[in-house]
């Protein structure tokens, strides 16, 4: 099985447009979530058992949608979207609610959120991206619910997706070993480029000219008679106008004259400390 990680593409070909991306980054860089870890263990489980028919893609975003797809699985049978999750607890899944144990009151309640109502969102968002690509018959769509946490006890009454267990995943692979062909290699590999364009898609629609809001420093590419920013910094009278413009309270404005009164002090303390130390 072949893996494509849509996002770290997105970010090889997106430049840096200032504070908005270092958020992204910092969030991308808090280390891996568990939910990432979810991703890696289905993808390890996967691996060996699907040979390179199947391709998997990580972390696809469609155009439109603000959240990317965990995982779609693209192979001959068709397209299952994953939805990979580490929780544990017992809960119970009936038709499209997703309930969790109250350990206190002994019961079940709605949990939130509803992962069967993710899952069967994210297969139709991939539903609906496919036919806005111009594909009139999108392949079967299936969705997929795996938890890759051992202490995760699920009943399940005729739920709205399918619902696996890491250690009970080889009941899938086999469906889908078994499964009637319905996609050639030809299409497989046109339907995994249709998602790996949307990225780079993303990535040079995202290129427009922001720019970082803590820089002054002009860009390289201004053109003839354009003002930059340190050019557009008011002065004299009009430096005076828009200082009173700034959205001060009174009591901040008082805390800021104390402040500058006993550093004021306290530079005068240390001025006379120096005279009369050196006073013969």
């Amino acid at each position: 099985m072949k893996v494509f990680d849509c996002a770290n593409q997105t970010i090889k070909g997106q430049p840096s447009h200032g504070l908005g991306d270092r958020i992204d980054l910092f969030r991308l860089s808090r280390g891996a979530s568990q939910d990432a870890q979810a991703q890696d263990a289905v993808i390890a489980v996967l691996e060996k058992a699907l040979d390179n028919r199947f391709i998997m893609l990580r972390n696809a975003s469609l155009e439109g949608h603000p959240a990317a797809i965990p995982l779609i699985l693209v192979g001959p049978s068709g397209l299952t979207v994953i939805h990979p999750s580490s929780l544990r607890g017992i809960f119970r899944a009936k038709g499209d609610e997703w309930d969790q144990m109250d350990e206190r009151r002994e019961n079940f309640r709605p949990a939130n959120p509803n992962l069967i109502v993710q899952a069967q969102q994210q297969a139709q968002d991939v539903e609906a991206w496919l036919k806005s690509q111009a594909m009139r018959a999108p392949p079967p769509i299936d969705s997929l619910l795996i938890f890759t946490d051992p202490g995760i006890h699920v009943e399940m009454a005729r739920p709205a997706v399918r619902i696996v267990q890491i250690d009970a995943v080889d009941r899938f692979i086999t469906g889908l070993l078994q499964s009637p062909l319905v996609l050639s290699k030809e299409e497989v590999q046109t339907i995994t480029t249709m998602f790996t364009r949307s990225g780079e898609m993303d990535a040079s629609l995202t290129a427009s000219p922001e720019k970082d809001v803590f820089s002054l420093r002009d860009d390289l590419g201004k053109k003839p008679g354009q003002s930059s920013i340190t050019d557009r910094i008011p002065r004299g009278e009009k430096a005076v106008t828009t200082l009173n413009k700034i959205p001060f309270s009174n009591r901040q404005w008082y805390l800021l004259g104390c402040l500058v009164i006993v550093n004021i002090v306290i530079l005068i303390a240390l001025v006379l400390f120096i005279l009369t130390s050196y006073n013969p």
